[in-house]
């Protein structure tokens, strides 16, 4: 298993396409977030999969550990892939009342599995709820699983997953941590007095 680190503006299912860099890292390295925030985490291995597949590849449940009902995810991991290079996958992110918040698609630039990071998404999620990933556009692929509790926030082992709960799909979301979101602020407000002045 590799870990493929992917630059891309991730677009809203019906938008424009998104430009996309990707890099291979070793396993044990892990990308720098600064100024994020890890919200959910369900990452780590072993690893094991369904055959690739067309359609839904599976979906699960989250928990946050996000202190506002919605915030924008600004990064994510998760553990699959498609079988062959541009290849797309559709992110569908649910709340627990099975109302569709936001989705959005990305080809990926390598066929394979790996464990794909995918930054500039930029769209809400709610603070719990469920993600689907499905491959589009005749297009197939995989989301592994692996047991083992979320090493930040919680899920449900009767939801999604497999083998009665005891395996669940590995992914991991990311938003801006409370400190980056204030200087965000300070810089608008210094910016509009710039303005003013």
């Amino acid at each position: 298993m590799k870990i493929v680190s992917v630059l891309a503006l991730a677009a809203l299912a019906n938008a424009a396409s998104a430009n996309i860099v990707a890099t291979p890292a070793p396993l044990d390295s892990e990308p720098g977030f600064a100024g994020r925030a890890v919200v959910y985490s369900a990452i780590g291995g072993p690893y094991s999969a369904f055959p690739a597949a067309p359609g839904s590849l599976g979906f699960d449940d989250y928990a946050s550990t996000m202190t506002a009902p919605v915030e924008t995810l600004q990064s994510m991991r998760f553990v699959g892939g498609v079988t062959n290079a541009g290849e797309a996958l559709r992110f569908d992110i649910y709340s627990v009342s099975a109302v569709l918040v936001n989705s959005f698609e990305l080809a990926l630039p390598q066929g394979g599995n790996f464990i794909w990071t995918i930054t500039g998404i930029n769209v809400d999620i709610p603070k719990d709820g469920v993600m689907q990933i499905s491959a589009v556009n005749g297009g197939s692929g995989r989301w592994f699983l692996a047991a083992g509790a979320p090493t930040i926030g919680t899920q449900s082992s009767t939801f999604g997953g497999a083998n009665g709960g005891a395996l669940s799909h590995r992914f991991e979301f990311t938003t801006p941590t409370p400190g980056a979101l204030a200087l965000l602020g300070l810089g608008g407000l210094a910016a509009a007095r710039r303005r003013r002045a």
